[in-house]
């Protein structure tokens, strides 16, 4: 069954009562999905960090990484997390309610100083190339109060909001790359390289779940803008899970990766990627929800 147009039907029908049913629907859409985007992205880290961390250990090196790592992956996901509630509270028809957006807010706070005195405390085991990325990365989280500002008075519209989220985060995997290396044999770097490209594949399908989502919300839309944000982040995890599928990357360990890229689950995910690309402007997008999260 085809949701979308079903909660088009919903908001917009002559029932007085239809009004006073929107939220609830969006509420538990929002239960379904926001939440498991953060399990997504842990997900798919931890497919690499039981592989990879494994790897390290049998060749018994001790890198920044792991002071740094952790730290980095949170402060990613809650950006990214943030980035999400924030595109559906401006965009998804009351998803996100403020209250759910302010929280998630101290989350991604915490979690930025978190970051902040990890990578103080490691600041000195970095050379210099990778402190000035850790720099440039702390810089880029510190505008996350004018971005909040934009949202807030109204003067940011809510793809232009979505894309300075987007600068966050960008800024936070050349540091990341770095801080892994330092130290590395080009063994281990081969490991780091595939791993973050796969990272990033991970990174992009978080940005296509809000701006999918938010539209659903309204009846299975997209803006035009919506859709080709959505197209280019999902050319750019494909080009990225290739990148990171190279078998020069994965030498000494079997590629964690594979059997979550060649399974019918992934697969079926793709194909609604597909089907969202391939809708004609002004239609309704033909992808359930649940279909969707799962």
């Amino acid at each position: 069954m085809n949701r979308g147009p079903g909660l088009h039907r919903a908001t917009q029908g002559g029932s007085p009562s239809a009004p006073r049913r929107k939220r609830p629907i969006q509420v538990v859409l929002a239960a379904l999905m926001v939440i498991p985007l953060v399990s997504l992205i842990t997900l798919w880290a931890f497919a690499a960090e039981s592989a990879v961390t494994s790897a390290i250990d049998h060749y018994g090196t001790d890198t920044v990484d792991k002071d740094v790592g952790t730290v980095t992956e949170a402060v990613v996901t809650q950006v990214d997390t943030e980035r999400a509630d924030t595109y559906l509270f401006q965009a998804g028809h009351g998803v996100v309610t403020r209250a759910n957006l302010t929280a998630q807010r101290a989350q991604t706070d915490a979690a930025v100083s978190t970051f902040e005195q990890g990578v103080h405390a490691a600041f000195g085991d970095l050379p210099a190339t990778s402190q000035n990325l850790a720099n440039v990365a702390i810089a880029s989280l510190g505008q996350l109060s004018s971005i909040r500002a934009g949202v807030d008075s109204g003067h940011t519209a809510p793809l232009n909001a979505f894309a300075s989220y987007d600068a966050v985060t960008d800024a936070s995997f050349p540091f990341a790359r770095s801080a892994a290396l330092v130290g590395q044999s080009v063994t281990l770097s081969e490991l780091v390289e595939g791993d973050t490209e796969e990272s990033l594949s991970a990174e992009l399908i978080a940005r296509e779940f809000p701006l999918a989502l938010a539209a659903m919300t309204r009846g299975g839309v997209m803006t035009t803008g919506e859709q080709r944000l959505f197209a280019q982040s999902v050319d750019g995890q494909r080009l990225e899970n290739q990148l990171g599928s190279s078998p020069e990357f994965w030498q000494q360990i079997p590629d964690p990766y594979t059997a979550l890229l060649e399974s019918k689950t992934f697969a079926g995910f793709q194909a609604m990627e597909d089907q969202i690309i391939a809708t004609a402007s002004g239609k309704p997008v033909k992808v359930d929800p649940t279909s969707w999260n799962q």
